[in-house]
């Protein structure tokens, strides 16, 4: 018998409710082999109060985790996951468990092109509570997310020597805001941020990555600088101490090019998001500005405005840098200053 932590099965099922759960509606709760069950157990507590249908689903976990992206979905668990009105993936942050859910390719677009709303619950449950979604974030969101599907041209720049151009001439400006309530749409729970994925031939120039910076991917909080220098959307040179050859030797560990050039690029907008949390949800810290690099292909519908990449960019790996003293430029318009957010349309009031 599980007996559920006091308030656990009303903080999912605020949750549920984000993400617009309607009577009869079915739920999926997609875990790997390994999986919280008490968390598990909550969210189908939560949905019989809803009076919704719900399912969990233990699949067998051979994708791994971070950059190892391959999907253990067979034609039964994809056309089983678009039976699903909300499909629900707790990691929890817990490295055992990854999510089931591919990202990044043919099968994750079929099921979001199905109308199944979908997030991933990656940070453990001090954070979800941290983190949780408000209205007021969100508007902030998707007021910059507008001003970023506009722009044509990105910089980035920094006092410590970044300088990187990229275009993003007809790439869609997405909005992460924590919930999936629209069909077709997904999002990591509790985020709060604004990326796009640039032309995948364009970004140019030097990054700067400083001491307190983030490499989440490979769980590194940077003590030595590195300096990123990229051409025509890859890396071509990474320059540094151990860190750096860290990093080179994860790249590299993939045998592939396309792991080296741009995936996506973006700021984070969530005022209780801090740099002291070494996970990915960093990158949605108010200023911080997000690089990421390999996958960007396998977002993308026509149902949902707000999270389709259109990235063309097929890859093994998918690596993120998360930077916190940089300054964000769209089409010459300052959005984020040295860490902070400075345009009128999404900073805090």
């Amino acid at each position: 018998m599980i007996i559920l932590g006091i308030g656990l099965v009303s903080h999912v099922e605020s949750i549920l409710n984000l993400c617009k759960l309607k009577p009869d509606e079915k739920l999926i709760v997609a875990t790997g082999h390994y999986h919280n069950q008490e968390y598990v157990s909550a969210l189908m507590e939560a949905a019989s109060n809803l009076q919704a249908d719900a399912m969990h689903i233990a699949l067998n976990s051979k994708q791994g985790s971070g950059a190892n992206l391959k999907s253990p979905l067979t034609e039964w668990g994809i056309e089983t996951f678009k039976s699903a009105d909300l499909l629900i993936a707790p990691g929890l942050g817990e490295a055992r468990n990854p999510s089931p859910v591919p990202h990044y390719c043919d099968e994750f677009c079929e099921i979001m092109a199905s109308g199944t709303r979908s997030i991933d619950i990656g940070t453990p449950l001090p954070v979800q509570r941290l983190m949780f979604p408000t209205e007021e974030r969100t508007k902030r969101c998707f007021a910059a997310a507008d001003i970023l599907h506009k722009a044509e041209t990105v910089r980035i720049t920094s006092e410590a020597g970044t300088d990187i151009t990229m275009s993003k001439k007809g790439r869609p400006g997405n909005a992460q805001v924590g919930f999936a309530d629209v069909p077709g749409s997904w999002d990591n729970f509790g985020w709060g941020d604004i990326n796009c994925a640039p032309l995948e031939y364009t970004a140019t120039g030097t990054l700067i990555v400083e001491p307190a910076d983030i490499i989440p991917t490979i769980n590194i909080w940077v003590q030595d600088p590195l300096k990123i220098t990229m051409k025509d959307g890859y890396i071509t040179n990474i320059e540094g101490g151990a860190e750096a050859r860290r990093l080179q030797y994860h790249l590299d560990s993939f045998g592939e090019k396309e792991g080296f050039g741009t995936s996506h690029i973006g700021f984070g907008l969530h005022e209780k998001t801090t740099p002291t949390h070494l996970g990915s949800h960093t990158h949605s810290a108010y200023g911080s500005v997000l690089f990421a690099f390999g996958k960007n292909y396998g977002f993308g519908n026509k149902l949902t405005r707000y999270f389709s990449f259109y990235g063309e960019r097929k890859a093994s790996s998918h690596t993120h840098i998360t930077v916190f003293k940089h300054d964000f430029y769209l089409d010459d318009e300052l959005m984020v200053k040295n860490g902070d957010v400075v345009h009128p349309s999404c900073k805090l009031s």
